[in-house]
């Protein structure tokens, strides 16, 4: 079976909306802006799943891997 990777699908989209005359640096960003929306549409999902098993068991998933990473602070 052909598995379609996110990255299949950035491609096809970049070509449909610039097309074929675009610079390589047009590319670059639409490209780029289309993988941070990925980014930002997982991390969302992962706090609805947390949010989602915190509400049906009652437990408090902060060592987990569904929660975002800390940010240490700086000395």
């Amino acid at each position: 079976m052909l598995a379609i990777t996110t990255q299949d699908v950035i491609e096809e989209m970049t070509n449909a909306f610039l097309g074929t005359d675009a610079t390589s640096r047009q590319k670059y960003l639409f490209e780029q802006s289309l993988h941070n929306l990925v980014r930002i549409a997982q991390a969302e999902q992962k706090i609805e799943i947390k949010a989602s098993v915190k509400k049906l068991t009652g437990a408090d998933l902060a060592d987990t891997e569904l929660c975002m990473p800390k940010v240490m602070p700086r000395n």
